[in-house]
């Protein structure tokens, strides 16, 4: 898979580094990378990525709200969304199972 577009968004350094290896073992991707939800937004719209790897707790926007931000978008019909997170509530999960 060459040339897919794939954004790693976490505020986590040592995270990101991580991500990005898993990433590399599948195949050659263009990949950028954010430290928070305003830029993974704004990356996002620049670039339209195929493939978002967000993490879910970050500064300023969260991961929830970053997709909700770009639910109408076009684009993001096309994009497969990974969201990590630490989080082992149930509830929690439960309440991020939704159509966004």
């Amino acid at each position: 898979m060459v040339g897919m577009k794939v954004l790693i968004a976490d505020d986590n350094v040592t995270m990101r580094t991580m991500l990005e290896r898993h990433v590399a073992t599948i195949g050659k991707f263009d990949v950028d990378f954010a430290g928070n939800g305003n830029e993974a937004l704004r990356f996002y719209r620049q670039r339209h990525h195929d493939l978002v790897i967000i993490d879910n707790h970050m500064p300023g926007m969260n991961g929830v709200d970053v997709l909700r931000e770009l639910k109408g978008d076009s684009f993001l019909e096309k994009t497969y969304v990974i969201m990590i997170t630490g989080d082992v509530n149930r509830q929690l999960v439960e309440r991020y199972e939704l159509n966004i």
